[in-house]
């Protein structure tokens, strides 16, 4: 940051076309350029009855909430899928494969659909 302008000294700042094409605010830019906050620079304004234009972040917040609904929407679609694929799965056939006996010999075996314990457990991932 600039050291403070002293007062009766030509202020240099950037013409308003310039800021956009840059990140920076007409404000932020003003406040660097004269080495004060953005903060003293909107209360000095405010005192002159200036205003700084918004519309450029309204258009910008529009444009992030709209997104971030989108964002959601898709989720949502993305969950009820998933809902729906594990729903299907409660009443397809299960595969089951158990080792054990002394010998620990592998058993298996199919059921038409898993056994009523089964379906809980998967619920309950829901």
């Amino acid at each position: 940051m600039r050291p403070p302008q002293q007062p009766g000294e030509p202020a240099s700042l950037p013409p308003a076309s310039s800021t956009s094409s840059t990140s920076h605010s007409l404000r932020e830019q003003i406040a660097e350029t004269i080495g004060r906050s953005g903060r003293t620079v909107s209360r000095i304004a405010k005192e002159l009855g200036l205003k700084f234009d918004r519309e450029k972040t309204r258009a910008a917040t529009e444009a992030k909430v709209a997104d971030a609904r989108a964002k959601r929407a898709a989720r949502a679609n993305d969950l009820l899928d998933d809902a729906a694929r594990l729903r299907r799965q409660l009443w397809q056939p299960a595969h089951y494969v158990d080792h054990g006996g002394k010998e620990y010999d592998r058993v298996d075996w199919t059921l038409d659909e898993p056994p009523v314990r089964q379906p809980c457990r998967r619920k309950s991932s829901m």
